[in-house]
């Protein structure tokens, strides 16, 4: 049997909101949406959140044992890329438990639509195909890339070379990573890659692709939450 290790990334430092992942949002913590979905997973052993801040920390370990992770200072800066983070968490857990994780899932905490199916289906998927990583995407809708545009002083221009004018529901789907869940082998990410070279996907709908980063997308995430509240 494999072993998934869950990873919540929240650090403290957020320059669009103040301490982001602790803003209310529909009366609770932004945090507690990813943290929920991740602990109610059947794929997940162990779920940690990783962060800098003694705020978020206290949360987390107000939500069992285990599940707060400390990073260090030179993990949290701006510019710190994901993986490295998720590293960090893997070797510690692995090292607390003198045990071994197959697979890692990043479910990030800035996405509060995210649900336990979304996490459950990334694994499973990822295990079924034997892939190096599995991530949930959306499908772009109207801004698809045939029909962007660029500046060349003020005179507008095909983004790409050759512009197709078909109709909007004639283009070929294309999709994006969402940033909700990433599942990657352990193998491939102490490699040093979120993905690897195989990667799946698993779609999810596009009325759940909202991702805090200023004060409006928490309005908005709000108002969604008030009209369908998120999947228990």
């Amino acid at each position: 049997m494999t072993k998934t290790l869950c990873v919540i990334p929240a650090r403290g430092g957020s320059k669009g909101i103040p301490l982001k992942n602790l803003a209310p949002l529909n009366g609770k913590p932004l945090l507690s949406y990813a943290l929920k979905s991740a602990l109610a997973s059947n794929e997940v052993d162990r779920t940690v959140v990783s962060s800098d801040h003694a705020q978020i920390l206290d949360y987390a370990r107000g939500h069992g044992d285990g599940i707060s992770l400390r990073r260090p200072e030179n993990l949290a800066r701006d510019d710190t890329p994901t993986a490295p983070v998720v590293l960090h968490a893997l070797n510690s857990i692995e090292r607390a438990e003198s045990s071994q994780y197959d697979i890692a899932i990043v479910v990030q905490a800035t996405m509060p639509f995210v649900t336990t199916d979304d996490i459950d289906a990334t694994i499973r998927l990822l295990k079924s195909t034997g892939s190096d990583s599995c991530v949930t995407v959306v499908n772009v809708g109207h801004l698809h890339p045939q029909k962007l545009k660029r500046l060349e002083g003020n005179r507008l221009v095909p983004f790409l070379q050759e512009e197709i004018t078909y109709q909007r529901q004639n283009l070929p789907p294309v999709y994006i990573r969402n940033s909700s869940c990433y599942a990657v082998k352990s193998e491939v990410l102490r490699a040093g890659s979120l993905y690897g070279e195989d990667t799946r996907a698993v779609v999810v709908p596009n009325s759940r692709y909202v991702d805090i980063n200023e004060p409006m997308d928490l309005e908005f995430a709000e108002f969604l939450m008030q009209r369908t509240p998120p999947n228990k």
